[in-house]
């Protein structure tokens, strides 16, 4: 500043430093843009990478999710039948409990009945088996004086 206000006349050697410095920092500036661009560029190919790699891990990933889940359905599915199977077996087997105590239940009132009967018929078998043994007592009572005396 101080030489421009005693000469505004700049010489050609300051004009070809001014120029060169100028090329200078328009250089650096444009190495420091090419290396901006290359690791941008870089950054690109790396992001569309891993972009790549997290797609096929999600398809991956969704694959393995639509295997398990169809498992899953068709395993449900199974379930269900086998659950449907065994609450059928569970009714026959309680319906066929119902109509075993039902049978049970019968067979005690015939064999009460029975036992009322039996009673009966003890009694009187008895009492007909008490006067047969006493008719035969009373006929060997008679007939043994006639087999033993002759008479």
């Amino acid at each position: 500043m101080e030489r421009e206000k005693k000469n505004p006349i700049i010489t050609q050697i300051e004009l070809d430093a001014a120029e060169r410095r100028l090329k200078s920092e328009i250089d650096g500036v444009d190495r420091k843009h090419d290396k901006n661009y290359s690791d941008l560029a870089k950054m690109i190919a790396i992001s569309e990478k891993t972009n790549e790699h997290i797609v096929s891990s999600n398809n991956r990933l969704s694959n393995s999710f639509d295997k398990f889940s169809s498992e899953l359905k068709e395993e449900l599915k199974q379930n269900r039948k086998s659950h449907e199977t065994l609450s059928d077996k569970v009714r026959t087997h309680e319906y066929e409990l119902s109509r075993h105590n039902e049978f049970i239940q019968m067979q005690q009132e015939v064999a009460e009945s029975k036992k009322g009967q039996l009673v009966k018929w003890v009694s009187i078998l008895s009492g007909i088996f008490v006067a047969i043994i006493a008719g035969l007592f009373g006929i060997v009572e008679v007939l043994l004086p006639i087999i033993l005396g002759g008479e």
